[in-house]
């Protein structure tokens, strides 16, 4: 796959009265904006290394997980600012980004910027032995090293796919894709994909409505575009709570994508501000921090 040529675009963000209502003063669990990376630099390959959030199973040739300058200005904070740059370019084992584990979650909100260039990003005809296409986000809960969380599908507590064009819902077990579940986005830009996510064993009320046990609400640039299933592997039932985050591009995936300001935050209290209102002015105080 060849390294495409990316092209800035300006973007408008309009808000409306279906964003949903959530608080600043959520509390972040997992947040990192890659700025303290070293640009051009590896993620570590191992979890001993505490300075970092996140690390990666293997970097080579064809499976780069590295983080990289902004100097496209694609996210639209700068061209100081940094990302991580995920992309396998050619058929070799999986692609794996892992977070350090945190504090056991039932419920809250994962959210993070994404950037691709155009569908031609995502070799969609490609598929691994399980029928997946894309780029992999999935909450998990696994014991010891977690690049052993995938074994089996067990440890997944849900999640979902971002292929060329489509945002997809993960199926049984998390690790296949549920292609009668998804939504479109436009590519070229900066997109804000957000998850509030319940597998507590009550009904999860919060300002953009009420998730009920084991589903997952999903918004695109402010907007609630789908509730999901989450579909948890075997060893985390209703009531399991998230422990990490695994990012991959699986096997015989051609795939490449820009992340950038993830968190994972407790679900917040309703507030008079919209989501998208609140991801903005989260992101100028996190510049205004940097």
């Amino acid at each position: 796959m060849n390294k495409p040529i990316y092209k800035t675009t300006s973007i408008l963000l309009v808000l409306s009265a279906c964003f949903v209502n959530i608080s600043l003063s959520a509390q972040a669990i997992l947040s990192d904006d890659f700025n303290s990376y070293t640009s051009g630099a590896a993620l570590p390959s191992s979890t001993s290394n505490s300075s970092f959030t996140w690390f990666t199973k293997t970097n080579d040739a064809s499976r780069r997980n590295t983080v990289e300058q902004d100097s496209n200005n694609y996210f639209g904070e700068g061209t100081a600012n940094q990302y991580l740059h995920m992309a396998r370019e050619a058929p070799s084992q999986n692609s794996d980004v892992q977070s350090q584990q945190f504090t056991s979650q039932q419920t809250g909100v994962l959210s993070f910027d994404y950037y691709v260039n155009d569908s031609g990003d995502f070799v969609d005809s490609e598929t691994d032995s399980l029928g997946d296409s894309g780029f992999r986000v999935t909450l998990m809960n696994g014991p010891g090293d977690p690049f052993t969380y995938g074994i089996g599908g067990k440890y997944g507590m849900g999640g979902f796919f971002i292929t060329g064009s489509s945002i997809v819902n993960a199926a049984t077990d998390y690790r296949k894709m549920d292609n009668a579940n998804s939504f479109s986005y436009t590519t070229g830009q900066k997109n804000t994909i957000s998850m509030v996510f319940n597998n507590s064993t009550s009904n999860l009320n919060y300002a953009g409505g009420i998730v009920a046990s084991g589903q997952y609400d999903m918004y695109l640039n402010g907007t609630k575009l789908a509730t999901w299933d989450l579909n948890q592997g075997v060893d985390v039932p209703i009531g399991t709570g998230t422990t990490g985050l695994w990012l991959q591009i699986p096997f015989n995936i051609e795939a490449e994508i820009l992340v950038d300001n993830l968190e994972i935050t407790a679900v917040p209290e309703p507030s008079s501000l919209s989501f998208a209102v609140a991801i903005l002015l989260a992101g100028a105080l996190r510049r205004r921090r940097a």
